[in-house]
C-alpha cells in the first residue's frame, strides 16, 4: 500500500520543472498562483502527469519569449478543481475541438515516421477520466483555461482548506 504524498510537495516538483524548462528555453515566466485547498494523495503519479501536461502546454503557448500562467487549486462541494490558464495566442475553433485527440498538434513535428507531438492533452484527458474518475474542460477567451475536476474522495486521503495566493514574475 502506498503512502499518501502531500500535494505541496508534488506542486513544488512540477513548479521547479516548469521553471527549469522556461529558463532552458529563454522564457520569462509570470505566475498567478492560488491554492485554496491542501490535501494528501495516494494518486501522485496520475496527478503529476496531469499537472505537468497542462503546465507544459501553457508554457508552450509563450509568445515573444514571455509566458503568463495561472494555476489554482480549489475545493468545490465534493470535488477538487485544478485550473491552469495561459494568456498565449488564442486557439482556432478547429484546434479547440480537436486538442484532446491523440496525435493532434498545432506543433506537428516529425522525427522520421514517429510523431513527437500531440499526446500531452490526450494523456491528460485519459488520466483524468480513467485513473481519477474526473473531467477536464477547456474554455477559450482572453485566457485559455483548462479545468480538471476530480472527486475529492478519489484524489485526496485528507483535505485541509486553507488559502494563499501570489503573483510574481521569474526572469
Amino acid at each position: 500500500e502506498s503512502e499518501a504524498v502531500d500535494f505541496g510537495e508534488l506542486w513544488q516538483v512540477v513548479y521547479d520543472s516548469v521553471q527549469q524548462a522556461a529558463q532552458r528555453d529563454g522564457i520569462a515566466l509570470r505566475w498567478d498562483i492560488e491554492i485554496r485547498t491542501h490535501f494528501r494523495t495516494e494518486k501522485e503519479y496520475p496527478l503529476l502527469t496531469v499537472l505537468w501536461g497542462l503546465l507544459e502546454n501553457a508554457l508552450e503557448a509563450a509568445q515573444d519569449g514571455k509566458a503568463h500562467i495561472g494555476f489554482a487549486v480549489t475545493r468545490e462541494k465534493k470535488n477538487i478543481c485544478i485550473t491552469v490558464r495561459d494568456w498565449g495566442a488564442p486557439l482556432s475553433q478547429d484546434t479547440a475541438e480537436r486538442m484532446f485527440e491523440s496525435g493532434f498538434s498545432t506543433k506537428a513535428e516529425r522525427e522520421g515516421a514517429l510523431l513527437t507531438r500531440g499526446f500531452g492533452l490526450a494523456l491528460v484527458r485519459d488520466v483524468v477520466t480513467e485513473s481519477l474518475g474526473g473531467t477536464v474542460t477547456y474554455q477559450g477567451g482572453e485566457a485559455k483555461t483548462f479545468t480538471v475536476t476530480v472527486p475529492a474522495a478519489v484524489l485526496a486521503v485528507k483535505v485541509v482548506v486553507r488559502c494563499w495566493a501570489t503573483t510574481f514574475a521569474k526572469t
